[in-house]
Parts: C-alpha cells; sequence; structure tokens
C-alpha cells in the first residue's frame, strides 16, 4: 500500500457523540443538510430540470456495480437484483479504469457505484477517468478507509463535480436500503459526503480572503459549524461557555456581509466556508448575489430544534 497508513473507519477519534453532528436544518434551501442517520451529510445540489426529468417515479435507475470486496458484492446482488426502483445492470469485481469505462459503455448505467478497500489517489483517477468519459453517469464511491494522499486528491476531483457523487465510508453505512437511498439521491443531482470524509476535506489546507478575515478561534467555530455541531456542542468541544460560541458566529455573520434572501445566515456561512476550502464549486454568479437565493428542486428537510 502506498503513501501513509490509510485512517481506519473503527478508530478515528470523535471529540463528541454522533448526536453532536446533527444540525438544524430549518432554511436550508437546497445546501448542506444531515439526513436522518448520522452517517452522511447531504450537499443538495439544485437539479437541472433535465436531470429531473429523466429520473422521474416510473423509470427505474439503471446501477453498475464494481466492487473489490466479495462480501460486498454478494450483499449488492442479493438486494438490488429486486429493488422496485433500481435495475441493477451488472456486479462486478474489476474495478480498473479501462474496465469501468468499457463497462459503462456497454450497459448505459445511470450510476456507477465504486466500492474500494482504500481510498487512494489511483482511485480517484479512476473517477475522474469516469468523468471525461461518461459525465452524465452519476458515481458513488464507497470505500473502507483513506489515506491522506487519496483525500488530497479526492479534494481536487470534487472541486470539479458540481451534481451526482456520492463520497461515504462503508463503517458508516448502515444497512444496504440506506445506500440505495444515496443511489437515488446522486441519481436526482445530489451531492452526498460522509462526515468522516468531510472531517478530512475541511482539515485540508486552503486559504480564502473570507477566512482570512476571521480569526483563528472563529475559523474553528465556523469549521464545527461545517460538520453540523450545535451551538453547545461547539461550546463542549472548544471548552468555552455558549455565550462566548454565540458571540463568534455572530461575529462571522458580520463580516461575512450582506446575506442573500430567504437563506439562513448560518447556511450561508457554511457554504462560503466550504466554497472557500475548494469542498463545493462556486455558485453561478446570478446565484451568488445577495438578495438571491437558488430555489431547491427537491423536498428540504424539515427543520430539528433550533440554530443560531
Amino acid at each position: 500500500m502506498r503513501g501513509k497508513d490509510p485512517i481506519q473507519l473503527g478508530g478515528s477519534p470523535q471529540p463528541n457523540p454522533p448526536e453532536a453532528l446533527r444540525e438544524d436544518a430549518t432554511g436550508w434551501a437546497g445546501f448542506p443538510r444531515y439526513p436522518q442517520h448520522p452517517g452522511g451529510a447531504t450537499l443538495g445540489v439544485a437539479t437541472d430540470k433535465r436531470v429531473m426529468a429523466m429520473y422521474s417515479k416510473s423509470r427505474k435507475i439503471r446501477l453498475y456495480i464494481a466492487e473489490e470486496q466479495q462480501i460486498f458484492r454478494d450483499a449488492f446482488q442479493g438486494f438490488f437484483a429486486s429493488h422496485p426502483r433500481i435495475d441493477l445492470c451488472k456486479v462486478a469485481d474489476d474495478t480498473g479504469s479501462q474496465a469501468l469505462v468499457s463497462g459503462i459503455s456497454a450497459l448505459k448505467p445511470d450510476v456507477l457505484l465504486l466500492g474500494t478497500k482504500v481510498l487512494q489517489p489511483a482511485v480517484v483517477h479512476k473517477l475522474e477517468t469516469v468523468r471525461q468519459n461518461a459525465p452524465d453517469v452519476a458515481i458513488v464511491l464507497l470505500s473502507a478507509s483513506y489515506d491522506s494522499k487519496g483525500l488530497k486528491a479526492l479534494r481536487e476531483f470534487a472541486r470539479s463535480v458540481s451534481s451526482g457523487c456520492a463520497y461515504l465510508l462503508k463503517h458508516t453505512v448502515d444497512s444496504v436500503e440506506q445506500l440505495s437511498q444515496v443511489v437515488c439521491s446522486v441519481a436526482e443531482g445530489r451531492i452526498i459526503v460522509d462526515p468522516l470524509v468531510m472531517e478530512g476535506l475541511i482539515s485540508a489546507e486552503a486559504t480564502a480572503t473570507f477566512l482570512s478575515d476571521l480569526s483563528p478561534r472563529e475559523q474553528e467555530v465556523l469549521s464545527y459549524m461545517a460538520r453540523g455541531y450545535r451551538n453547545d456542542s461547539i461550546a463542549q468541544a472548544l471548552y468555552l461557555d455558549p455565550k462566548t460560541v454565540e458571540r463568534h458566529i455572530n461575529s462571522i455573520y458580520n463580516k461575512l456581509g450582506e446575506c442573500p434572501e430567504n437563506m439562513h445566515p448560518r447556511v450561508y456561512a457554511v457554504m462560503m466556508y466550504l466554497r472557500a476550502k475548494g469542498i463545493v464549486p462556486e455558485l453561478p454568479e446570478s446565484e451568488s448575489q445577495p438578495g438571491t437565493a437558488p430555489k431547491p428542486h427537491l423536498p428540504l428537510p424539515t427543520g430539528r430544534g433550533s440554530s443560531h
């Protein structure tokens, strides 16, 4: 195995319990949100009308699976073969770039599910090859672990992806049914990022004017906001008084400037942070001006609790 030792799924220390990853979704109009399970954060990109028309309820989603591990291949074969919304084209053990491109060309899938043991740069290169040859095919990347070089390569790849991708760790997927929901989501243009993957992406080095205007403590608070932590959870993680956290957040809002109309300031701050880190692409100019919030094309999550 090349590079540094991979970060094993079960061994990553968590500063707070999983419920700390929960965040209020009120007002989140098609931007990062946290679904019902604690295993994934959804970057809900506004879906193109063409994609919405293509994936109507009456049309099955064609799925091509290439998985390195037999135990997962067997599970996928047994589950997806009879799924009401998904048409399983093939379950293959060959995850090479040439095999993936040839399989996509022959099978014409809507979604490629690529399962690997370790997320390394070579795996990301496969994703790049698939995108170059089949830009309309949505991708679900499912890895057991990752190394630092692979994470860096994934960060660069994510910059060029505006829709239809999911980056997940096998350890955090609770069921095959949950994975089928991910397949349906990426087919509709969503971007889904596992919180542990998001943690690594956020920690990657990046500079931006917006971030340089913030104090080191404000950047630290904002990084926890981007991970989905509530104010009280941020206070616990940083050993701060909750009132101090609120003051830092208010300062972030003030430095950020005018928030687009109908968008919650917390959502806007997180989106600006993720863009500065290169984790999500820039919005078109027409949607990035104050007073203009992108319109969601998929149902929004139900609000939970309160946020600041």
